[in-house]
């Protein structure tokens, strides 16, 4: 979603960034930052979601494009270090 789609989908729900705030101790400018797309914080990006009634997925896809190259990127690292320590062994 863009940002100014969750904004509105707060306003529907009588919902201030100032609200989220106060129920979860984070910083209204951290909120703010993570809705614009200024900064990535899967804990605030479930917040959001969970603020507006939609999966974290549909409000904030970016997120999981770098959590899937982090995963692919251990995975393959991981390979890596199994197969040195096969040729290492031998």
């Amino acid at each position: 979603m863009k940002a100014n789609e969750i904004k509105a989908a707060l306003q529907e729900r009588g919902l201030t960034y100032s609200m989220i705030a106060d129920a979860t101790g984070v910083k209204i400018a951290h909120i703010s930052a993570i809705i614009n797309r200024h900064n990535k914080s899967m804990k605030v990006a479930n917040i959001v979601a969970k603020a507006i009634e939609q999966p974290v997925e549909r409000v904030f896809p970016e997120h999981f494009t770098v959590i899937n190259q982090r995963k692919k990127d251990q995975e393959h690292r991981q390979l890596v270090i199994d197969d040195l320590r096969q040729r290492l062994a031998s």
